[in-house]
């Protein structure tokens, strides 16, 4: 007779479903969770814990990358203003030199017409400039940006140098 008791509780047990998770209530998913199911759920957790410890570390170094990018624009930039101040300060001085000569001559009236496109442009380019916002425009734009600026700049010098002959 106790054989058939155990026999019989054995296959009551048996036929009880369990879980890993020992949450999950019972006697036997106790059971079962103690011997191995909290490991198996802590090593699961560990795991999820490293991954996203590494994506939290491979998008700070990303954030990083982005920051030094956003530097150097911001130098490319500076670097822009700087050069059209030097314009500025070209142009206004040819202006200063062209009307002391007091001669108006044909030349010289096309040569101050075109002092004051210069000086149009230079002021156009200082627009661009100032509206370029580093800490918020998109780091392509700035680039695109940048890069139209210097262009501009490089003519704006072309048609100050052909007026002044320097």
């Amino acid at each position: 007779m106790p054989a058939f008791a155990s026999l019989s509780l054995l296959v009551a047990l048996a036929g009880c479903a369990t879980s890993p998770d020992p949450r999950d209530g019972g006697f036997v998913s106790g059971v079962v969770g103690l011997s191995g199911g909290y490991q198996r759920r802590i090593d699961e957790r560990r795991e999820t814990l490293s991954a996203e410890q590494a994506a939290q570390r491979r998008l700070a170094v990303e954030r990083q990358e982005v920051e030094l990018e956003r530097d150097a624009v911001r130098a490319e930039l500076q670097r822009a203003e700087q050069k059209l101040a030097a314009q500025q300060r070209r142009i206004a001085a040819e202006r200063a030199r062209i009307l002391a000569l007091k001669q108006q001559s044909a030349a010289e009236r096309a040569r101050l017409a075109e002092l004051k496109r210069a000086e149009t442009r230079a002021g156009d380019a200082k627009r661009k400039l100032r509206a370029a916002d580093v800490a918020r425009d998109p780091l392509p734009s700035l680039q695109a940006k940048s890069r139209s600026i210097e262009q501009e700049l490089r003519e704006i010098d072309g048609m100050v140098t052909a007026v002044g002959g320097v």
